[in-house]
């Protein structure tokens, strides 16, 4: 984050989460030392919110943990990061500078689309 955009530390860390999830245990040393390099640099950031191998996969990690509330915008690293809609929140995958973007300003852009709508109706039988 550093090298890339000039950012010492994160914006809030109490609004950070890491979780180390698809890859746990590392399948090779190259791996496990990138998890390694994460895992200092969550300490030296004062993280939280950070959830080791084997607790589970990030986007469901978030909404058991009550991370993921209604209303939030949240942003992770997955292209299954849009579930956190189960809870009522937006929820969106991003690549790792855009993550990293996110973290150290706490701020994004996002293309909202036109909004269409779409007529219901709804018919109850009395049938029994």
């Amino acid at each position: 984050m550093h090298e890339e955009l000039g950012a010492e530390r994160v914006w809030d860390a109490e609004r950070v989460a890491v979780v180390i999830d698809h890859v746990a245990p590392a399948a090779n040393i190259q791996t496990a030392e990138k998890q390694a390099e994460l895992r200092r640099w969550v300490r030296a950031q004062g993280i939280r919110h950070f959830f080791e191998a084997g607790r589970g996969i990030s986007h469901q990690v978030l909404v058991e943990e009550g991370l993921a509330q209604p209303g939030m915008v949240i942003v992770g690293s997955d292209s299954h990061s849009t579930a956190y809609g189960c809870v009522g929140a937006f929820g969106t995958g991003m690549g790792s500078t855009d993550i990293a973007l996110a973290a150290a300003t706490g701020r994004s852009w996002f293309r909202v689309p036109e909004t269409s709508s779409c007529a219901r109706s709804v018919t109850t039988s009395s049938a029994r």
